[in-house]
């Protein structure tokens, strides 16, 4: 895969990850990761930035998510960009497609997420005690009827997070009912039609000062084709 570069000075980096590719090594993933490339594109990095700072990933994005990163290229940007997103003054931007309408047009999905009793590899909702705070805030932007006498629905949806728990999108909206299509974990089965679109899930802004200059810098995409693949199906009732 080739990285799309949106911005790049000598502290920071900024990407499109594209759907498909894990962030770094882990779970007997050992190559082929944005690590990998990273290590590739700046093969002359010292072994304490490669090995302390991850080659400057600050964040990470599902596999299966494709969208806005920032990379830090320096241990000075890395610090500075770790800490901005533990304050929580990086603003993540993403939208999804989720099944079910929702009783409101905005709200706030607050709920602790912890590992899994039953799967290690799953995240979920906990009240008891075990859970780190995570918050979602969603708008409904549009949604689309379907099915006999209309009972089902899908909605498109422009989310933004206070926190960065792992999977926490994909597990809040199946918390409350609303699972993200075609996310085979916490939702329900691939689309029988265009399975090819994958999990309907993008982070398309992200805001965070910049860790030398103290700028503010702002970086957007638009909705990628498969957004506009997925709705053309919808609305033209080929989905099951």
């Amino acid at each position: 895969m080739n990285l799309e570069i949106l911005y790049e000075d000598n502290d920071i980096l900024v990407i499109v990850k594209p759907q498909g590719l894990i962030v770094h090594h882990g779970s007997g993933v050992e190559g082929g990761t944005l690590y990998d490339m990273l290590l590739e594109r700046y093969p002359n990095v010292s072994d304490e930035f490669r090995d302390e700072c991850r080659m400057g990933i600050v964040h990470r994005l599902d596999k299966d998510t494709s969208g806005v990163m920032v990379i830090a290229k320096n241990k000075d940007a890395s610090i500075s960009l770790v800490s901005q997103f533990k304050e929580h003054s990086v603003k993540k931007e993403y939208v999804a497609l989720s099944y079910g309408a929702f009783n409101a047009k905005e709200g706030t999905i607050s709920s602790p997420i912890g590992r899994s009793a039953s799967n290690r590899k799953k995240f979920s909702v906990k009240f008891t005690g075990e859970g780190k705070e995570a918050i979602t805030h969603y708008i409904v932007e549009n949604e689309w009827f379907y099915a006999k006498n209309n009972k089902k629905c899908i909605s498109f949806l422009r989310l933004n997070i206070e926190t960065g728990r792992t999977h926490q999108i994909r597990v809040h909206l199946s918390s409350v009912g609303h699972p993200i299509i075609n996310d085979s974990v916490y939702g329900k089965n691939k689309w029988k039609q265009g399975e090819e679109l994958s999990l309907m899930l993008q982070a398309i802004k992200l805001e965070f000062t910049h860790p030398a200059t103290l700028e503010r810098m702002s970086f957007a995409i638009p909705e990628s084709d498969r957004f506009k693949m997925a709705i053309d199906l919808i609305q033209k009732g080929e989905i099951s």
